[in-house]
């Protein structure tokens, strides 16, 4: 396993997984 290659993935997915979470949050604050 090349971390080169894994690294551009799991930077992708805790972007996401971080943008998901902090929206549902504000969501579930305003609501």
């Amino acid at each position: 396993m090349t971390t080169a290659a894994l690294t551009p993935e799991m930077a992708a997915l805790g972007i996401a997984i971080g943008l998901f979470f902090s929206l549902l949050c504000y969501l579930t604050t305003n609501l």
